[in-house]
């Protein structure tokens, strides 16, 4: 074994000790969590739960991937038509590597655009481009609705820091939302300048071209940020990455329906989003242990019953983990069966070649 061969095994083994402690602490966390509770109340109420409000929680999570596939089909439709197929392989693919590894949703998103420019031909900049526009619209999508269903929230709750704590928050997210809309085109402009380009460069490791239509930023963030991107189609795309994002809320609702207790939307919508950028933010593999913590918390803060609160977490992540690794799963054993050709870039000579993923880019609208 060479020495490059044996720094590699180490370091593929001591990155599976990491991602085995960091499970082993939440699971931790999880059981530190539900430990004060009655586990036998909490296991009578999950044997007891309705399975048709169940069922129809689980239709929810299933339609937040179906609307996420819906968005993203359309933001990259403005590039060249992929079928939603292979979107929702891609998106399914990503959340599952999302799920499975601790890297703050980054590994998810660079598969979903390598799913993307192999399955269509794109260059993988241009693919991660639009990888970043989509995770980039679902980030704006979540604080939007996180503004909006906190002040409500706090509408129904006593004078108190959870009520003050909500109507700041959601103040302040939906301040740094408008100033993002505000300053979108200086923001565009700074991608266009050469500072920036040659530290993207260095990140990359790659040599900065000259000859290069783009700088590399600007081809990354012009999906988000270009003013090809009108106005109108930004908003839908925000739009839809809200009612994607509100399905997961819908889903928690519905599931504590399943064990008796009948929550206000806003108050349920408000701590699923917090919990979930809780444990995004940890950067474990899809929040597990932060999540369902700060969700349990956040709702026996708000007033709900602390076993039912508890069987609606863990019903609901069970299911949300289910469909993700047996959906996501399957999506990323599909499409690593086999390369799939490369389809002809628009305007490629024939017997001109495409490697390493600098074909030549189809005309931007």
């Amino acid at each position: 074994m060479t020495p490059g061969t044996r720094a590699g095994a180490t370091g593929r083994a001591r990155s599976r000790l990491v991602k085995l402690a960091l499970v082993a602490i939440a699971v931790v966390a999880l059981g530190w969590c539900v430990h004060p509770l009655d586990p036998r109340a909490v296991l009578v109420l999950a044997r007891n739960a309705s399975p048709s409000w169940l069922a129809l929680s689980g239709v929810a999570v299933v339609a937040r991937f179906l609307l996420w596939g819906v968005k993203w089909q359309r933001m990259l439709a403005r590039r060249a038509p992929v079928p939603l197929s292979v979107v929702l392989r891609a998106i399914l693919a990503g959340s599952f590597v999302n799920l499975t590894t601790p890297t703050f949703k980054l590994a998810g998103g660079f598969v979903r655009a390598a799913i993307i420019s192999r399955r269509c031909g794109w260059p993988m900049l241009d693919a991660c481009g639009h990888a970043v526009a989509d995770q980039g619209t679902n980030a704006i999508g979540h604080l939007a609705l996180y503004g909006l269903v906190s002040v409500l929230a706090a509408r129904g709750l006593p004078p108190g820091p959870m009520r003050l704590g909500l109507v700041t928050s959601g103040a302040l997210v939906l301040g740094v939302l408008v100033a993002f809309v505000v300053f979108r085109g200086p923001i565009w402009r700074l991608a266009l300048r050469p500072a920036p380009n040659r530290l993207l460069a260095r990140l990359l490791r790659r040599e900065p071209s000259e000859e290069a239509e783009e700088p590399d930023l600007a081809r990354v963030l012009r999906p988000l940020l270009g003013p090809s991107v009108s106005r109108t189609a930004w908003a839908q795309d925000v739009g839809l990455a809200v009612t994607s994002i509100a399905s997961v809320c819908i889903s928690n609702v519905l599931v504590l329906r399943a064990v008796g207790v009948d929550a206000p939307i806003p108050i349920v919508a408000s701590a699923v989003l917090l919990s979930y950028f809780a444990g995004t933010a940890a950067g474990i593999g899809g929040g597990l242990g932060v999540t369902e913590v700060a969700l349990a918390t956040l709702y026996a803060e708000l007033g709900l019953a602390a076993e039912a609160a508890a069987t609606g977490v863990l019903l609901h992540r069970g299911m949300f983990y289910a469909i993700v690794l047996g959906c996501g799963g399957l999506a990323l054993a599909i499409e690593s069966r086999g390369q799939a050709p490369r389809r002809r870039p628009p305007g490629l000579p024939v017997g001109a070649s495409v490697s390493n993923g600098d074909s030549p880019r189809s005309p931007r609208p």
